[in-house]
């Protein structure tokens, strides 16, 4: 069988999130919500029995009932704004999902602080920032955890192509084959450089050492139109004139998946949200669905 039949016999995938990956988001929800739960038990456990804190232990005290519902609106808030990112709906790199959720839980803690002194709840300042970190610690374990899962679960992964020069694309199947939870899978690369030929595979991870390699001549618009199911990651650094502009119109009128990984600073992020990738000087920049549905529409606005 040869390389392009394979790729035929991959299935179309809906624009729709496959059921799988709804599956997944949900868990990865569901774990965020326990993380947060349990955050809040073991540090309330850890302040008494291990540090030995005092705190409001008068049942008829109003900060005995304030404190536990505030912690809940602030959680329920956090688990909005990372819905708002995208975090159970689409794939994120893990160094964007690092960033992302201390962003938002640090806020959570700055008004968690202010509020217990604004209600004089009178617990201590070091209690609440230490209930936060543990909660980022718990959502970052649990997500660890459900990447090994994903990474193991074949409904999970996506094979992917890299439309790119040989230089950007070695350095963006490092960056994808570090972050094992994304579930990208590279199956071929379109070289964008016209020597093809003298492409050093030696230069690439282990694991792609046997990729297949094809050499694009400006033939990478009918490889996509024949391939619509696969997920495209391309570099514009290797186009240039209004072939970008028409890649990118292509891309988005025919319904197809796709990431761009810029490498020149010119290049416009109207309409997309950069995901960043650990370690690699790479970055992905995720398309915005403009057609979104209204409440997700809403609430991206609102955010902004």
């Amino acid at each position: 069988m040869t390389f392009a039949q394979e790729l035929d016999d991959i299935p179309s995938l809906s624009r729709d999130i496959p059921a799988r990956e709804k599956r997944t988001f949900f868990l990865v929800f569901l774990f965020d919500l326990l993380a947060l739960a349990g955050a809040y038990q073991l540090s309330l456990w850890l302040a008494t029995s291990i540090f030995g804190l005092t705190l409001p232990t008068n049942e008829l005290d109003v900060a005995i009932r304030i404190r536990p519902a505030l912690y809940s609106c602030l959680s329920l808030a956090a688990l909005f704004f990372l819905y708002g990112n995208d975090h159970y709906s689409r794939r994120i790199p893990w160094w964007s999902q690092l960033q992302q959720i201390g962003k938002i839980l640090c806020f959570a803690a700055v008004v968690d602080v202010f509020a217990n002194y604004a209600f004089q709840l009178e617990y201590p300042a070091i209690l609440i920032i230490g209930t936060w970190l543990l909660a980022f610690f718990t959502i970052v374990t649990a997500r660890v955890f459900l990447n090994e899962f994903k990474c193991r679960s074949a409904g999970w992964t996506r094979p992917a192509v890299i439309v790119a020069g040989s230089d950007m694309a070695t350095d963006s199947l490092y960056a994808l084959a570090a972050d094992v939870g994304l579930g990208l899978s590279v199956q071929a690369i379109l070289l964008r450089d016209k020597e093809a030929a003298k492409f050093d595979r030696e230069e690439l991870p282990a694991g792609y050492r046997d990729i297949d390699i094809l050499p694009d001549s400006d033939t990478h618009e009918d490889f996509i139109l024949r391939h619509p199911q696969l997920f495209y990651i391309v570099c514009l650094d290797s186009f240039r004139d209004d072939r970008r502009d028409r890649l990118i119109k292509l891309l988005r009128d025919c319904g197809i998946d796709f990431a761009l990984m810029p490498a020149i600073p010119r290049t416009s992020m109207y309409q997309t949200k950069p995901r960043y990738l650990f370690g690699n000087d790479v970055m992905l920049l995720d398309p915005v669905n403009t057609s979104a549905p209204g409440f997700h529409r809403f609430l991206k606005r609102t955010m902004d």
